[in-house]
């Protein structure tokens, strides 16, 4: 059940992450190859799995010290020890890496615009974020990924909805539209920081140490994620990205 959960919750994650990157190259930058379901979902897919799958590739110890610590509090195992195989990663690593270098192509075939300005910094971006989690170590990584590239691309994109922050950022001023953000988003951080402590409180195994902390952390991501991501869906809906 603990295997199936966390299979869930990669699946998941992999999805939203690139969903949290197909709109500011579909709409911020108007790529052109982005026209068609396919190639958002391609674009999405490899977007998605450069921090969920290269980590695996590159640093498979200490992946799965982090799946093991995330099962931890609640009695969970970790199950698919063939994932973390030689032959396994690297099979996986040569399936994503020819998945990626497809999809970019076909976006390359597709563009329409010259110069191709969009599919340019589409594909620096993915190979910089490839080099980038196969070298560092997946908690930094992830972390630095997460704070400052994945929640920065969202706030961007929460604040380009109010109109009243647009005309502000239209003006230069771009501290009152994030002064807006921040206390909009404030009570839903604390709640959040609050259901935090209560997780901490009623796991059967409460953590002892930062690790173990930290994984509680990412136990409470995963919580967090499944509402989140029907929010992202229906703004992708309606602003017509999927």
């Amino acid at each position: 059940m603990a295997g199936r959960r966390g299979g869930l919750f990669v699946a998941l994650t992999w999805l939203h992450w690139g969903q949290g990157d197909v709109y500011p190259l579909a709409v911020l930058l108007d790529a052109d190859y982005l026209e068609t379901r396919t190639q958002r979902v391609a674009t999405g897919l490899v977007r998605g799995g450069l921090p969920m799958l290269v980590p695996l590739v590159g640093h498979p110890g200490t992946y799965r010290e982090v799946i093991a610590a995330f099962a931890a509090p609640f009695g969970g195992t970790v199950g698919a020890h063939w994932l973390f195989t030689r032959d396994a990663r690297l099979g996986l690593g040569v399936a994503f890496a020819a998945f990626t270098v497809g999809t970019l192509a076909a976006a390359r075939l597709r563009t329409r615009a010259s110069p191709p300005t969009a599919w340019r910094v589409d594909a620096a971006e993915t190979v910089g974020l490839w080099a980038f989690f196969l070298v560092v170590p997946p908690v930094f990584a992830v972390g630095v990924y997460f704070c400052l590239w994945h929640a920065v691309r969202h706030v961007a994109r929460a604040i380009g909805t109010h109109d009243g922050s647009r005309r502000a950022l239209a003006t230069g001023d771009r501290w009152r539209p994030l002064a807006r953000f921040g206390a909009e988003a404030a009570p839903l951080t604390l709640a959040a920081l609050a259901l935090l402590a209560g997780l901490w409180a009623v796991v059967p195994d409460p953590p002892t140490t930062l690790e173990g902390g930290v994984a509680l952390y990412l136990v409470l991501i995963a919580v967090l994620t499944l509402p989140h991501v029907a929010v992202v869906s229906w703004m992708d809906r309606a602003q017509g990205v999927l």
